[in-house]
């Protein structure tokens, strides 16, 4: 099976367990209103938080859309890719190009100060200026996989080649330093030192994060341009007999997310309350 179907199927599985809520908001129940509501978010920004001098976005604004220097000049990478992520997605539902702009300053910024060109990784913090802040501090699974969605949304929109290459090179620092691969105890490291050693901690923003940023990047990677297929079966017994390296081979996705699956499928199944052992699939 494709590998990004499996993935989707996935979590489908996960999702349909769940009762369907009943939308209670306007906006939800009417998705065009949402069109509006992005397009006055992305154009606050579009404002004094854009520094036309340096480059790149403030992170401390108050709520008149102002830059607060008493709560400090900083501009941090997780301020550049979230609002890249979001200019993106207006300029998408929009048509309006400022907003493709104001994502490339906030990229261009990321790129230029935010990466670590000794270790790599992305650094937390920079001044106003791109200088890092605390360079020497951990690194954090929160900064880095959420310093992918800026430039995985500007490729996804745009085709352009660096923001491909910026999202290769940081998903491949993340599987390489803040992968815990140790048998049943696979998982994202919270953190890890600057040089991406000593990685310890486990919690929720390093796995629903990793998840998230790499599930976008799977699809990414492998639906664009590529023959796409659809397969609906009943499988018996799938997940306890159908070999689980063959089916690992198939899915044929990136390292971190072949060892996220692979934890899954030696997870055992629960009927009821009963946890059934998927030992011979593997």
């Amino acid at each position: 099976m494709p590998r990004p179907f499996f993935l989707v199927a996935l979590v489908l599985a996960s999702v349909s367990a769940y009762a369907q809520p009943v939308l209670q908001s306007e906006h939800l129940a009417d998705p065009d209103r949402l069109i509006d509501v992005l397009r006055a978010n992305a154009t606050f920004w579009i404002g004094d938080a854009w520094d036309q001098t340096n480059g790149g976005f403030y992170t401390n604004i108050d709520r008149e859309g102002d830059v607060n220097f008493g709560w400090g000049s900083n501009k941090d990478v997780l301020t550049q890719s979230r609002n890249a992520f979001a200019f993106v997605r207006a300029f998408q539902l929009t048509g309006d190009e400022a907003f493709l702009d104001a994502a490339r300053v906030a990229l261009d910024f990321q790129y230029a100060h935010g990466w670590d060109e000794t270790h790599g990784g992305w650094f937390e913090k920079l001044s106003s200026t791109g200088s890092p802040l605390n360079a020497s501090n951990d690194k954090t699974a929160f900064i880095q996989h959420y310093g992918v969605l800026g430039p995985l949304a500007m490729w996804e929109a745009t085709g352009n080649e660096t923001d491909r290459q910026r999202v290769l090179d940081a998903l491949a620092w993340n599987d390489t330093h803040l992968w815990d691969g140790r048998d049943d105890l696979e998982g994202y490291y919270d953190r890890v030192r600057r040089d991406g050693s000593n990685g310890r901690d486990k919690g929720f923003n390093a796995t629903v994060d990793a998840l998230t940023t790499h599930a976008f990047a799977a699809i990414k990677l492998n639906i664009k341009q590529k023959a796409k297929y659809v397969l609906d079966a009943d499988i018996c017994k799938c997940f306890d007999r159908i070999n689980h390296e063959a089916l690992l081979r198939k899915v044929n996705t990136f390292p971190a997310m072949r060892r996220q699956i692979a934890a899954w499928l030696k997870a055992g199944v629960i009927d009821g309350k009963c946890h059934i052992a998927t030992e011979e699939g593997t």
